[in-house]
C-alpha cells in the first residue's frame, strides 16, 4: 500500500517575523491562536480571541493553537519526602490564555499524575456517596473510607433526590468519621431527601488560565526525581 501525504498548503512565505504587521503575508504568522484547517488551509477563526478561554454550552471550550515554542517554568517548593505544596508560574503570551484541560502536574518517586478538569482545578478520583443527611450542615457518608482532613474541601455531583447539593463549588469540609464529613454551611434541613448516586471529589490544586498560575497539593510527598 502507497502512503500518501495530506497537503495542508497556502503558507507561501511561513514564519516570517522581521516585517512590520502590515506587511506581513496574509498567510504569514509569528502564532496563530484559535485557527482551524478547512480544505487543507489553516486559517483564523474570526472573533475576539478571550472567548475562547469561556464557557461554550455549559462545557470548556478549547481553541486550537498554531505556537513555535513552548515556554518553560520553574516549579516552587522542595522535593524532600515530606513536602506535598508546590506552585508554579507558567508562561502566557500576552493577550492569550493556557488551553483549558491540557495542564498535566507530574511527580516522581511516587509517580503521580493530575491534569486540570478544565474549569481551574486538579481534583482527586471520585469516591460514591451512599447517604446525605437533612441537617444542619448536612453530613454526607461514602461508600468507603473518604481519606479526608477537616479543612479539604471537595465537590458534589451526581445526587439524586437532594439536588441542590450538586455544585460547581467547592465545599469546606469538617470530618466526622472515616467514612462520614459534613459540609460546612450547607443547610439541608428543608430539602428533599437524598434518593441515591452521587460522588464526591477532593479538589488537590487550582489553575489560572490567565494569568499561569498552579498551586496544588500532591496526595503523596516525592522522595526524589522532579515535578514538571
Amino acid at each position: 500500500m502507497n502512503y500518501q501525504g495530506y497537503l495542508i498548503a497556502n503558507f507561501g512565505t511561513g514564519l516570517d517575523k522581521e516585517r512590520q504587521p502590515w506587511l506581513l503575508p496574509d498567510d504569514a504568522q509569528f502564532e496563530l491562536l484559535d485557527g482551524f484547517v478547512y480544505r487543507g488551509v489553516w486559517q483564523k477563526r474570526e472573533g475576539y480571541s478571550q472567548y475562547a478561554t469561556g464557557e461554550r454550552g455549559g462545557a470548556p471550550y478549547c481553541e486550537s493553537r498554531m505556537v513555535h515554542t513552548v515556554s518553560g517554568f520553574a516549579t516552587v517548593g522542595a522535593i524532600n519526602s515530606s513536602n506535598r505544596v508546590f506552585t508554579a508560574s507558567l508562561t502566557v503570551p500576552v493577550n492569550q490564555a493556557i488551553r483549558r484541560g491540557s495542564v498535566s502536574v507530574i511527580g516522581t518517586v511516587p509517580v503521580q499524575s493530575f491534569t486540570d478538569n478544565g474549569l481551574g482545578y486538579f481534583v482527586l478520583p471520585a469516591i460514591n456517596i451512599t447517604a446525605i443527611s437533612q441537617a444542619n450542615p448536612a453530613e454526607v457518608t461514602t461508600a468507603v473510607n473518604h481519606g479526608f482532613t477537616t479543612g479539604n474541601q471537595v465537590f458534589i455531583s451526581g445526587v439524586v433526590g437532594m439536588n441542590a447539593v450538586n455544585s460547581v463549588n467547592p465545599y469546606t469540609i469538617t470530618v466526622t468519621g472515616l467514612n462520614t464529613f459534613t459540609l460546612d454551611g450547607f443547610d439541608s434541613t428543608s430539602l428533599p431527601a437524598y434518593v441515591s448516586g452521587g460522588t464526591v471529589i477532593k479538589l488537590i490544586g487550582t489553575i489560572n488560565y490567565i494569568t499561569g498560575v498552579v498551586s496544588i497539593t500532591l496526595p503523596v510527598a516525592p522522595t526524589a526525581g522532579a515535578l514538571r
